[in-house]
């Protein structure tokens, strides 16, 4: 009996200690999937400075030219602005801006004045002031009595408002100039209008309604055999590609686009393709191959001065370094871009070179740095609805609060960005 008293015993202790085995592995369960379904809703916790973020992209938007009202040959004002009109024609964007402010001196009538303030406008935009070309553009909508001169202005007003990253407003004079066009059955500018609308869906991230758009236009140049508009629906065109990972496919309309641009000699498309170019292979992590395009469209870009076009390539040599782990170089050129973007006016350039710095002081491991720089460029893409920087560097922001524990701030970021980009999947 003893012996039989001692095994009841013995098992009975086995059982309790199979229960409490059992018992922890239920609260360990338990834990792991609590774990796992915060983490589903906090967003994924990012692999810290794998490298850069935000590629800087260049569209081709649809510039509006039209001329002067007709004028004897000798008239001092024709003179100038057809001098003006050839130096943009050449992209000679400062030339022609001495010859446009020479006709405005030689009082001429406000219907000339219309034609005059535009190309001013236009040739500010090319060199990426904003806030110049704003204004010249606002004062020839004003002057503006035919219809063609209002779609004219407010076209190109939208494109100053997209370059500002103003977009809703950008998109209200964009559908103004378009419905103008539409009413005076102008396809060429209706194309136009097109792929200006069609740029700034991609930039809110509603790319299946940009391809929409960049596709009618394609299909109205083709009808017009618009070699030129064909490329810069090319250009666009490749550019969803590459964000959807169709790299073939994007490098196919890039090729397409600069082979076009090269074959009219306008080295302004052609800088815009080798960026465009240069971003599909650092994707690739070809990395000589991207530095490659990227510095000979930067060599176009700073024969013609073009602001916009150096500051975006400086952003995109900056990734080209941080990928290949020198940081500091990396760093040099994020702030060279960023100098140019500031004196622009360029907020969505901004926001980019300010997250990808954040990224390098992650790798850095200087988490408060990278904290700091994260929110900055996220404060400019919340305001300006710039969904590819909130894509882009969101994630890493989390990633940082998660670091320190803060559920309570990831909460907070994604109730607020979902609420404005509710494509937004984190």
């Amino acid at each position: 009996m003893p012996e039989t008293n001692s095994l009841v015993t013995l098992i009975e202790k086995l059982s309790q200690n199979i229960i409490a085995l059992f018992g922890l592995l239920i609260i360990a369960i338990l834990i792991i999937v609590f774990s796992l379904v915060f983490i589903r809703r906090s967003g994924p916790v990012t692999k810290l400075g794998i490298g850069p973020k935000g590629l800087e992209i260049e569209f081709e938007t649809g510039i509006y030219l039209n001329g002067i009202p007709q004028l004897p040959k000798s008239n001092p004002i024709r003179q100038s602005f057809e001098k003006g009109q050839k130096c943009i024609n050449n992209e000679k964007y400062k030339d022609a801006l001495v010859f446009l402010n020479e006709a405005l001196g030689n009082n001429p009538s406000n219907e000339q004045k219309t034609a005059i303030y535009n190309f001013i406008g236009v040739c500010h935009l090319l060199l990426g002031n904003y806030l110049e070309a704003e204004d010249n553009l606002i004062k020839s909508s004003k002057l503006a009595l035919k219809r063609e001169g209002k779609s004219t202005a407010f076209g190109n007003l939208g494109i100053a408002y997209d370059k500002r990253g103003v977009l809703e407003k950008a998109l209200e004079y964009y559908q103004k100039a378009l419905d103008i066009d539409r009413e005076l059955n102008n396809k060429e500018g209706i194309a136009r209008a097109y792929k200006n609308i069609g740029i700034v869906f991609k930039k809110k991230g509603m790319r299946g309604k940009a391809l929409e758009y960049y596709q009618k236009a394609l299909d109205i140049d083709r009808e017009l055999n618009n070699k030129k508009g064909i490329a810069k629906s090319y250009m666009n065109i490749g550019v969803v590609d590459r964000l959807e990972k169709n790299y073939d496919n994007a490098l196919y309309h890039f090729h397409k686009s600069l082979n076009t641009y090269k074959e009219f000699g306008i080295k302004e498309g052609a800088a815009i393709a080798y960026g465009n170019i240069g971003n599909v292979y650092l994707q690739k992590k070809e990395y000589e191959k991207a530095l490659s395009f990227y510095q000979e469209g930067l060599e176009i870009d700073k024969e013609l001065d073009r602001t916009e076009g150096m500051a975006i390539k400086y952003g995109n040599i900056g990734n080209v370094y941080m990928a290949i782990g020198n940081l500091d170089l990396a760093l040099e050129y994020y702030k060279k871009g960023m100098d140019l973007d500031k004196e622009m006016d360029r907020k969505e350039g901004l926001a980019f070179k300010l997250g990808n710095i954040g990224i390098v002081f992650e790798k850095k491991k200087n988490y408060d740095k990278a904290l700091k720089y994260f929110n900055e460029a996220l404060i400019i893409a919340y305001d300006g609805e710039f969904f590819e920087v909130t894509e882009a560097f969101l994630p890493q922001l989390i990633a940082i609060y998660q670091r320190q524990n803060n559920h309570e701030k990831i909460q907070e970021l994604l109730l607020k960005f979902k609420k404005k980009f509710p494509q937004l999947k984190i």
